[in-house]
């Protein structure tokens, strides 16, 4: 299941992943709120939350996959996995070099530092 999740900053989107994650939630809850999202903002400040294992799931085919979908009335940005799982420690921009933007990974301890970085109001490398 997908959700959006609204306590961020105006300038994030941002939503949790948990449980099983099909289609539906892709077409029906991620893209449309990314759509309204950019009527109002010329760029891409994006947030996933991981709260399972996802044993399953590519974060690779996610992100390529939003990325086709919403490409042509987007610029990106930064975008942000939040995750403990070990198989994302080394997910970079190498991952899915031919998305736009820049892309980092933080563990759930470091949400709010990912959050400032992604809505601008920090600079450094973590």
């Amino acid at each position: 299941m997908i959700d959006k999740i609204d306590k961020v900053p105006d300038n994030i989107m941002a939503f949790s992943a948990s449980g099983t994650i099909d289609a539906n939630d892709f077409t029906n809850i991620l893209i449309p709120a990314i759509k309204n999202y950019m009527k109002d903002h010329k760029d891409l400040n994006y947030m996933l939350v991981l709260d399972n294992d996802l044993s399953n799931f590519s974060v690779t085919w996610w992100m390529k996959s939003l990325w086709v979908a919403i490409r042509d009335m987007t610029t990106w940005n930064r975008s942000v996995i939040i995750s403990n799982l070990d198989k994302l420690k080394n997910f970079t921009n190498e991952s899915c070099k031919e998305l736009p933007g820049e892309l980092r990974v933080y563990p759930k301890e470091q949400i709010e530092e990912a959050i400032r970085w992604l809505s601008g109001n920090i600079n450094t490398r973590s």
